[in-house]
């Protein structure tokens, strides 16, 4: 079997939003129709100059043809 991956990120923004999460919920229903998998997600922390930025990355596969 082979498989092809994709990871999406998200910038979170403190508290999660319902509108927020109705939306990445679309978009990761979007993605099983189109036959991905969500595998994995993991949070992201970023300290810069400036301040910090959190991120979420989530990791999908689905098998080749």
């Amino acid at each position: 079997m082979k498989f092809e991956y994709k990871i999406l990120e998200f910038q979170d923004a403190g508290i999660p939003h319902k509108k927020i999460l109705e939306d990445q919920s679309k978009e990761f229903n979007a993605l099983g129709k189109e036959g991905w998998k969500l595998v994995s997600v993991i949070p992201v922390g970023f300290a810069g100059m400036v301040g910090s930025s959190f991120f979420t990355r989530a990791f999908f596969k689905r098998q080749i043809k």
